[in-house]
C-alpha cells in the first residue's frame, strides 16, 4: 500500500503553486471578452462599364459577421435589372462571398470611421453564368454601436475567357445595421 499522507511539500513549491494560481486568475480577469457582430447592409448603387444603353441601377444587400472589428466575412448579393439594355435576359445577379479587412478609427460606441479593402469569389449570373470575383474598398462610418453608413467601390468580373466575359465597376451606398 502506498500511503502519501506523510509526504511533506517544500515551502518553495507551495509558494510556486500559489503564485501560478494567482497568475492564472489575474490573466482570466484581465482578458477582454472576444466578440463578433452580425451585420446587415441593404444598399443601392450604380454600375460603371456596363454595355451601352444599359440601366445603371444596382440594388442588393450583404449579410455577415465581423470578428473583433477587424475582419468581416460576408455574403453580398447584387441585382442589376437591365444590365445589357432593354433586351430579353438582360438582368445580372452577382452572389459573392467576401473577406473584408478594415481598421476602426474612433470609439465603438460613438463616431467611428472604418476604411476597408475587400475581395471575394462567387458567381455572376447573366447570359453566361460563370464564376466571378470582386475586389474593392470603401469606408463605413458608424454613428453609434448599432448603425452606420457604408460607401463602397468594387470591380466585379466573371472569370470566363470568352467574349461573354462580364466586367464592371459598382459604386454603392448602404445602411449598416449590427
Amino acid at each position: 500500500m502506498n500511503d502519501r499522507s506523510h509526504i511533506v511539500v517544500p515551502t518553495h513549491a507551495r509558494r510556486a503553486r500559489k503564485l501560478a494560481a494567482a497568475l492564472c486568475v489575474a490573466c482570466l480577469l484581465a482578458a477582454r471578452p472576444a466578440y463578433a457582430d452580425i451585420f446587415l447592409t441593404p444598399w443601392i448603387g450604380g454600375n460603371g462599364g456596363a454595355p451601352t444603353g444599359a440601366s445603371l441601377v444596382d440594388v442588393g444587400g450583404a449579410i455577415g459577421v465581423t470578428a473583433g472589428n477587424l475582419v468581416d466575412f460576408d455574403f453580398d448579393l447584387g441585382y442589376s435589372p437591365d444590365f445589357y439594355g432593354s433586351r430579353v435576359s438582360s438582368s445580372l445577379v452577382s452572389a459573392i462571398t467576401d473577406v473584408t479587412i478594415g481598421i476602426p478609427i474612433g470609439h465603438r460606441d460613438r463616431l467611428q470611421l472604418r476604411p476597408y479593402v475587400t475581395g471575394g469569389l462567387g458567381v455572376v449570373l447573366s447570359r453566361n453564368d460563370d464564376i466571378g470575383a470582386a475586389f474593392g474598398g470603401g469606408v463605413t462610418v458608424f454613428t453609434n454601436s448599432h448603425l452606420g453608413v457604408r460607401a463602397d467601390v468594387r470591380t466585379i468580373q466573371s472569370l470566363h475567357d470568352s467574349s461573354g466575359r462580364v466586367s464592371f465597376w459598382r459604386t454603392s451606398i448602404g445602411v449598416v445595421i449590427r
